[in-house]
């Protein structure tokens, strides 16, 4: 049995939604409006929002696939896009820093962002002026064989 999903991109949702006692979902639907938005460093790099409808998820032919669709459903609309927006953003951060890094000269020291700077000194500062030591990990154990193993006749 196939569903229909609308899908709509919802910007104020006073502007979208119906007047106060007027349904035009279908009956057993659910409707979902949701949205998501991520910041960080000053910037907003994931904004999602929108609204779907499910008809009959509610229907009692339907209950039972009811929650493993919206969570297929919710991974296609929310999180899948979202981790493509956030993982695009901090990989261009990343680019950003590997090119202030090879866009210094020999010998010249790298520009630092000023939080960077204060969270080393915070991290080396939580050492209580111990430094790791750098050790050789243990070899892995010898799981060769012996000897070939003999035959015995009985």
């Amino acid at each position: 049995m196939s569903r229909m999903v609308n899908v709509t991109k919802m910007k104020n949702a006073s502007s979208t939604a119906p007047p106060a006692g007027h349904s035009t979902a279908p009956p057993h639907c659910l409707h979902v409006a949701y949205s998501l938005q991520v910041k960080g460093d000053g910037r907003v790099p994931c904004d999602i929002a929108g609204t779907v409808e499910m008809p009959y998820a509610l229907h009692p032919d339907g209950r039972r696939e009811a929650v493993p669709n919206f969570n297929k459903l919710m991974e296609l609309i929310l999180l899948r896009p979202a981790l493509m927006q956030l993982t695009g953003f901090v990989n261009g951060l990343r680019r950003a820093d590997i090119e202030a890094r090879e866009s210094v000269a020999p010998g010249e020291a790298p520009p630092t962002d000023e939080r960077q700077h204060h969270a080393s000194l915070a991290s080396l500062a939580s050492l209580n002026g111990a430094m790791p030591e750098a050790v050789d990990p243990p070899l892995p154990p010898n799981m060769s064989p012996d000897a070939p193993a003999t035959v015995l006749i009985a």
